[in-house]
């Protein structure tokens, strides 16, 4: 009877302990994917402030009457400008 009891006693342990394990891993692998979630995320905000702000210096190049072979020039040059302290 005893060692019925001991056994129980450590597949209990046991298994306590690799479930335990399993939480940790799994916790660990749910923060991975928290990461790179928000990674992606701001990686898409950055390429959507891009977008707005190059269409926002088109708008303003096409603003001064400039023709369309030239806007490109003056995006770079509004970049450049904005990019000076």
């Amino acid at each position: 009877m005893k060692i019925y009891g001991l056994i129980l006693l450590a597949l209990a342990l046991a298994g306590g302990g690799l479930y335990h394990l399993g939480r940790r891993d799994a916790l660990a692998s749910y923060n991975y994917a928290a990461a790179i979630s928000s990674v992606k995320t701001l990686c898409e905000k950055g390429a959507i402030n891009a977008q707005v702000s190059h269409s926002a210096a088109d708008a303003l190049c096409r603003d001064y009457g400039l023709p369309d072979k030239d806007i490109s020039k003056c995006v770079l040059g509004l970049r450049e400008a904005s990019a000076k302290p």
